[in-house]
């Protein structure tokens, strides 16, 4: 039986306890492979507050990686400025890091462009967002336009999003699911064939074959790119020529 029911709320720890499944398993079958800032990793997020962590879950979930903390509503979530605090002290999220200006820009509504970046409406005409945004870029440097926004409307990101990536990898076993699998399979949109989970039987047998297979999620990206680089398909080539067995996974 499904454990969702489609418009109708999770249990408050609903996201958090999908997250802390997710991460006791990686633990706990791959102990051995995982890096020290990987076991770091998931110390901070096992050790958070309820708060703390129910956010890190909901942020995990959300599309993009700059949001606006204005933005951020959760009622399961308390406190959000303390949990906030709370995850950035340990490093798990960025308030107001480093971003591309035009991201930051397209967070905004056009009103709030042109509140924040007065004089860009050079002609009667309605802008579109990119116009407006192109504007932007060209009247202002980086630096002020990120420091106008994080003084007005502060962003969040989540942080060593790459260590998420690979304790998800390690999880499903492939690049391309996450937190939101949890959720399809929970409203029974999404069934699996049950199967024993144990060290002996899982995909990634130590560190080297984990590598081996980040790289060659690497170069099958790269693949996709040859067109825009001169030399860039040669290079591919190569180097799964040089060291096939290298890069080819244990268990595929």
């Amino acid at each position: 039986m499904p454990k969702l029911a489609a418009n109708q709320p999770p249990t408050p720890h609903y996201y958090a306890d999908n997250l802390r499944q997710l991460l006791s398993h990686v633990q706990q079958h791959y102990a051995d492979v995982l890096s020290g800032e990987e076991r770091q990793f998931i110390d901070h997020v096992s050790n958070l507050s309820c708060d703390a962590q129910r956010l890190f879950a909901r942020l995990l979930g959300r599309k993009g990686p700059w949001i606006r903390i204005d933005r951020l509503s959760y009622p399961e979530v308390a406190d959000l400025t303390a949990a906030l605090d709370e995850l950035e002290a340990v490093d798990l999220v960025e308030i107001n890091g480093q971003a591309p200006a035009d991201a930051l820009l397209g967070l905004l509504k056009q009103t709030e462009r042109q509140q924040l970046f007065p004089g860009l409406e050079c002609s009667r005409q309605r802008l579109t967002k990119h116009q407006h945004i192109t504007q932007c870029l060209c009247r202002y440097p980086d630096a002020l336009i990120a420091h106008r926004i994080a003084t007005e409307i502060p962003w969040v990101c989540v942080a060593r999003y790459p260590i998420v990536h690979r304790c998800q990898l390690l999880f499903f076993g492939d690049p391309y699911q996450d937190l939101t699998t949890f959720v399809l399979q929970d409203l029974g949109l999404l069934n699996y064939e049950p199967y024993a989970l144990c060290v002996q039987t899982r995909q990634f047998a130590d560190r080297q074959a984990l590598q081996r297979y980040l790289r060659l999620l690497e170069l099958a990206s790269l693949a996709h790119r040859v067109d825009e680089l001169d030399g860039l398909a040669e290079a591919v080539l190569a180097e799964l020529l040089r060291q096939p067995s290298e890069l080819t996974p244990s268990n595929p």
